[in-house]
């Protein structure tokens, strides 16, 4: 005969298992408190008998994220410029840029947590990013402050003019290019 499945006991937070008797399908989402080993004791009865099993799962706990140290960047006007933010937790943190005093030209790849920056002549000073790193067990902030300068100006150089000769009358054309 088809054996009757029921879920005896125990030890996770109420809440976060269920059990269906008729197909046998268990779920278990451990929240923070069941970091440890918990005990799940499984029945299976008929009419010719009774039996139990007991399984144990581990749960690790989680950990707060923690953001790598980033130190100040550098830019200059016009010129792209990546850099890299991570962040380390059980389980692994979500990136988020939260905001940035930056006018325009960024993009952020969350999932690589990699920002791409071409600032625009009206960003030139100290722009910050602030980010955000989150998991279940918290969500902790880094800032970091880009330092942006105008494209160095250059004076002009004219390039290299060999000696030239001509004969008195005729004519010396000559193109003078900087």
């Amino acid at each position: 005969p088809t054996p009757e499945l029921v879920l005896q006991g125990t030890t996770a937070a109420g809440g976060s298992y269920s059990f269906t008797t008729n197909t046998g399908y268990f779920i278990y989402t451990p929240p923070l408190g069941d970091a440890g080993t918990q005990t799940f004791t499984f029945m299976a009865s008929n009419s010719t008998g009774v039996t139990t099993q007991q399984v144990s799962v581990s749960v690790a706990a989680a950990t707060a994220p923690v953001f790598d140290t980033l130190g100040t960047q550098y830019a200059t006007t016009g010129v792209s410029t990546v850099f890299f933010v991570s962040a380390s937790g059980t389980p692994a943190p979500v990136l988020a840029l939260a905001e940035t005093t930056a006018t325009s030209g960024y993009t952020f790849s969350p999932d690589a947590g990699r920002l791409n920056y071409t600032p625009p002549t009206n960003d030139v000073g100290t722009q910050t990013f602030t980010f955000t790193a989150s998991n279940l067990a918290g969500m902790v902030t880094q800032i970091v402050s880009v330092v942006v300068s105008h494209v160095p100006a250059t004076a002009p150089v004219i390039d290299s003019i060999p000696n030239q000769a001509t004969i008195v009358g005729l004519e010396l054309n000559y193109t003078v290019t900087a």
